[in-house]
C-alpha cells in the first residue's frame, strides 16, 4: 500500500490520484479508457489470430498468379507449335493440289491435241482449264489454312480465358495490366 499523503481543504484524505476519480466526468473517461483499452487488446488478439489466414491468403494468390502465368505460357507455345505444324501441313496440301491439278492439265492437254506451233498451255481451253485449277487450288487452300490456324486456336484461347476469369478479380492491379498488354 501506498504511503497516505497529507490532506488539503481542496482533498479528502482518503482520495489518491489516479484510483478514484473526483467528479461524474473523470469516472466516465475512466470507464472509456478501460473500454479503450480492452478493445485495443481484442484487435491485437485478433490480428495474431487472423495474421496466419491472411499470409495463407496471399501465399494462395501468389501461387494462382504464377499458376496462370505458367498456363498461359504454355497455351501460347502450344499456339505457336499448332500454327508452325498447320503451316508445314498447309504448305504439304498446296503443293500437292497444285501438283495434281498440273497432272490433270498435262492429262487433258495431251487428250485433246493441240495445233502445231503452240504448246498445250498456249491453247485457250488449256489456259483457261488452269486458270479455274489454280484458283480452286487457292481457294480451297486458303479456306484450309483458315480453318487450321484460326479455327483451332479459339478452343485453346477459350480455355485460357476461363482460367483467368476465374481469377480476375483476385488478380491485383500490375498483374492485371499485364494480361490485358499482353491479349
Amino acid at each position: 500500500m501506498p504511503p497516505m499523503r497529507p490532506c488539503s481543504p481542496e482533498r479528502p484524505a482518503d482520495m489518491d490520484e489516479g484510483k478514484h476519480p473526483r467528479t461524474a466526468r473523470d469516472a466516465l473517461m475512466l470507464e472509456a479508457l478501460g473500454d479503450i483499452g480492452d478493445l485495443l487488446a481484442k484487435a491485437d488478439a485478433l490480428n495474431r489470430t487472423l495474421a496466419p489466414t491472411v499470409a495463407a491468403l496471399q501465399h494462395a494468390q501468389t501461387a494462382a498468379i504464377a499458376a496462370v502465368q505458367q498456363h498461359a505460357e504454355g497455351q501460347k507455345k502450344q499456339l505457336h507449335t499448332l500454327a508452325a505444324q498447320e503451316s508445314t501441313a498447309l504448305k504439304h496440301s498446296l503443293q500437292t493440289a497444285v501438283a495434281q491439278a498440273a497432272k490433270e492439265l498435262e492429262r487433258a492437254a495431251r487428250q485433246a491435241g493441240h495445233p502445231p506451233g503452240l504448246a498445250p498451255w498456249q491453247q485457250p481451253g488449256v489456259a483457261l482449264a488452269w486458270a479455274l485449277a489454280i484458283a480452286l487450288a487457292a481457294g480451297l487452300t486458303a479456306a484450309a489454312g483458315t480453318y487450321f490456324l484460326y479455327g483451332r486456336s479459339l478452343d485453346n484461347e477459350a480455355a485460357l480465358g476461363r482460367a483467368v476469369a476465374a481469377v480476375w478479380a483476385q488478380l491485383d492491379a500490375n498483374t492485371r495490366n499485364r494480361i490485358e498488354q499482353a491479349f
